[in-house]
């Protein structure tokens, strides 16, 4: 079951690098299963990261087409998935016609972060009486 999950995840990274070729990079980013947990990852080097609780699968992808999906699993060979992408939902599709959708995670930029406002300098202290004779000495 791991392992169709995993595939699933990584027919869906692969969708929407189907997508890229009409739309950019519509693909990349991080997309979590609609009726789920799991999310799945694109980045722009061809890697595809599925994610499922505390379990983390790192591996690659490549597209046979704009609509074809190749999720490269090592031993396990690969996984072929069919990929539509419309507005904000993937949906990755098995040979046997089982479907997964996604729907992309919306992250902040770094800049739209909230951030803590810069400290304000603190004040000198004046030096004591005794201190500022001490250093009229010297």
């Amino acid at each position: 079951m791991k392992a169709f999950r995993l595939a699933c995840a990584v027919a869906f990274v692969l969708a929407l690098v189907s997508c890229s070729f009409q739309t950019g990079w519509i693909m990349l980013g991080k997309w979590q299963k609609v009726d789920g947990k799991e999310t799945v990852e694109f980045t722009r080097d061809g890697t595809v990261i599925l994610a499922s609780g505390p379990t983390q699968i790192k591996t690659n992808f490549r597209m046979k087409d704009p609509k074809t999906l190749d999720i490269l699993l090592a031993s396990l060979g690969s996984v072929t998935l069919q990929v539509a992408v419309d507005k904000d939902i993937l949906t990755l599709t098995d040979a046997k016609g089982h479907a997964l959708k996604y729907k992309k995670v919306v992250e902040p930029p770094a800049a739209q972060k909230k951030a803590e406002p810069p400290k304000k300098p603190e004040p000198e202290k004046k030096a004591e009486p005794a201190k500022k004779q001490e250093m009229a000495k010297k």
